[in-house]
Parts: C-alpha cells; structure tokens; sequence
C-alpha cells in the first residue's frame, strides 16, 4: 500500500509540474530550445554551448539524434527524457521500502516548478544522489558515477572529499583511483572529438561572471534596491543570467569569489586530515558530500534557480539511510528552501529585476538565502555528528560493512 500512494504521488506531482510548464510558463522552454538551436549552429560548423562541459551535451546530442525537428517535438522528447531518469531516481529510492525518502521526494516535485523539466542541471545532481546511494554499499562504482557527475558540470568534483580514508587504506586507494581514471576517459573522449581547448572552456565562462541577483552575496543589495537604494542596477549580462551592479558589489563578488575557495581549501583541508586521522565511514562520507554542496552555493556568487536540484537528490538519499533528527529537520529546509526559490523563479522574477513596489519577491528571495545559510550550519553540526561518532572497526573495509544499511 505505502508503495502505491508513493507511485500515485510522484504521478500527481509530475503531472502538476508538466501541466505548469506547458501552461502559463511555457516560455521557460525558451532553455530547451535554446539549447537544440545551439547543436543545430554547432552542425553548420559553430560551436555549442561552450558554458557547460563538454560531456553535459552527450546525452542532448542523443535526444538530437532522435527527435523532429521542430520545437514542439523536441520539448516532449526533453521532457520525457528527464521524467524517465525521474522515475528511475524515484524507484531507486523506494525499491528497498525507503518511503520517507520518496515522500521527500514526491513532495519536491510538488514545490520544485517547472525549472525541473527544463534545465541540464538535473542529471549531474541525479549522478550525485546515485553516487550517495552506492556510496553505502558499493563504494568503488560509486566513484564513476561521481566522475561522470564532475565532468558533466564542475562542481561535483570537491564531493571527491568523501571518498578519502586512510593513507594505508587500500579501499580509499581503489575508490580515489576508480574516480580519476573515469574522469580521465570523459576527458579524453572530449579532447578527441572536441579538442582540448572545449575541456577549459566551462572555466573560462565561470571565472567572467559577476554577482547573480539570486545568489547569498547579493542579498543586502538586492534588499537595497528593492527599498529605494540609489546606484544599483540590475542588467541580463554576457553570462546570460541577471547580475546586480552598484557600490559595494564589486567588493562583495571578490568576497564570495574568496570564501568559495576557500570552501575548496578547507576540502583539501579535510582530505589532509583524512589521510593521517580518519576510518572512511559511509555515514560520515555522505554528511560531508552534503555539507560541501551546501557550501557550494551558499559562497557562490551564482545561485541559479536550478542549483537546487543539485541539493535535493542527496537529500533524498540521506534519508534512505539515517535515523539522525537532523537530517530529517534538513530535508524539510530543502523543501522550504525550493519552495521560496520556485516562488521568486519562474513565479515573481519580473517585479525581481524591475525594482517592482510588491517587495514580496525580495522578501522571498532575502528568506531563502537566509535559510540556505541555517542549512549550512545544520548541515556541518549533523556532519561533526557523524564524524565523532564511535568507530566499531579499525580498517576501512570492516568500517564501511558496519555503517551499511539495508
């Protein structure tokens, strides 16, 4: 019975979610197309989509291969491609009678919006959440898949923390090894068919951008302007997403520019420490991974409303496999937290970039960011929780066997 009110809820869910896109917000197909056009310039001897990696565009490049050639075709061949990794995502979750994760995630597909259906950003966040879940029982296949993940979009690759144990630990050698030859394929596939300069270019994009009106660094001025603030102005720029400009937003990008490497720092910090200090721990493993996405966007100077379907597959994950109150008080932030950002995007974006006297959408945007930082806290304190917890064996191997969960 739980399994068929789950399978009645995700259809419910996704039925809504389809019925949005196509309804009202329609125009948020414009990232599709935008996408399909890019590989139709590209075939008339352009270049694709060179903001995203290279490996992003595999799976675009199949669809292509098989849907019309015409805007509505494409649509329905994207949106069933995504709802059918969806559905897989979903029956990994419950096959093994793990409800409260897909209540969790059932109930994200109702808050998400139509931004779901649209974007590439869910299949590297998918990767991830399959990563977590085999991190507990296959810890060395997990490593490919968090491989594929990084190659497919960047940020993934500091979630490689996690897989650290001991130095002496031949596990955490097989599974470090497992993660960089993978890597090094796709990388080699893309400098054979792409050429070496398209495996840098992601990097290149990333590193011109300015502050996004949507991310933690821009908050106070967003407030600022909504509020009658002189001097900040809101502009689509080259990065093709919203940035904000006015006093004191250079210093605040560099800011935000610092504390995420700084967040990448205190990564290899923890590797370090793993190294010389540490029996590799599933449990603790997933905590971290967790923890490192949250620092990821919440030190970002871009926080696109997609981000979140980065966050919520390993959310949904972790509740297959701890008890723990606050990774239980976690997920429902993240559904607080994708709610708001639904709300301000695709919802209120408008009365957003226009300074629009309704302060509603700034207020929503303001709590959110706020919410994201309380996430993090909780999500480090739910970490050291893990990390401090009493080890029942000395070797990684008989370490992880203990922290399985079936």
């Amino acid at each position: 019975m739980p399994f068929l009110l789950l399978l009645l809820g995700w259809t419910a869910s996704r039925w809504l979610l389809v019925k949005q896109t196509y309804g009202p917000q329609r125009w948020i197909f414009g990232d599709v197309h935008y996408y399909f056009s890019e590989l139709a310039n590209e075939k008339q001897g352009g270049e694709a989509l060179k903001e995203y990696p290279e490996a992003n565009l595999w799976l675009l490049r199949v669809i292509d291969l098989f849907a019309p050639d015409n805007q509505a075709s494409i649509e329905q061949y994207y949106v069933g491609f995504i709802l059918s990794l969806d559905l897989l995502f979903f029956a990994l979750l419950i096959h093994r009678k793990h409800y409260l994760a897909g209540i969790f995630w059932v109930l994200f597909g109702f808050v998400v919006g139509p931004i779901f259906l649209t974007r590439l950003d869910l299949v590297p966040g998918l990767l991830v959440g399959v990563f977590a879940y085999l991190l507990a029982r296959h810890p060395k296949v997990s490593a490919a898949f968090l491989a594929a993940a990084t190659m497919m979009k960047l940020w993934p690759g500091v979630l490689a923390a996690s897989l650290v144990g001991h130095w002496k630990s031949k596990q955490s050698w097989l599974r470090i090894g497992v993660f960089v030859g993978s890597m090094a394929a796709m990388a080699l596939v893309t400098i054979t068919t792409q050429g070496f300069d398209r495996l840098l270019s992601p990097l290149d994009y990333q590193a011109e951008r300015g502050l996004q009106i949507e991310s933690i660094a821009a908050t106070p001025f967003i407030v600022l302007a909504a509020t009658g603030g002189g001097g900040y102005q809101i502009r689509y720029a080259a990065s093709k997403s919203f940035e904000i400009t006015g006093p004191g937003v250079d210093t605040a990008t560099s800011v935000a520019s610092a504390a995420l490497y700084l967040t990448v720092l205190l990564a290899a910090a923890v590797v370090l420490r793993r190294l010389f200090r540490h029996t590799w721990r599933s449990s603790e493993a997933i905590a971290l991974a967790m923890v490192l996405i949250v620092a990821v966007l919440v030190t970002n100077k871009v926080f696109s409303p997609q981000y979140m379907v980065w966050l919520a597959p390993i959310t949904a994950v972790i509740l297959c496999f701890t008890p723990n109150r606050l990774a239980k008080i976690n997920a429902v932030v993240v559904l607080a937290i994708t709610w708001l950002t639904q709300y301000v995007y695709p919802g209120n974006y408008d009365s957003l970039m226009t300074n629009d006297p309704d302060f509603m959408p700034t207020l929503a945007l303001a709590t959110r960011n706020i919410l994201m930082v309380v996430l993090l806290v909780l999500t480090v304190l739910w970490w050291r929780r893990e990390a401090t917890a009493p080890v029942p064996a000395l070797d990684d191997q008989a370490s992880e066997a203990s922290t399985r969960v079936n």
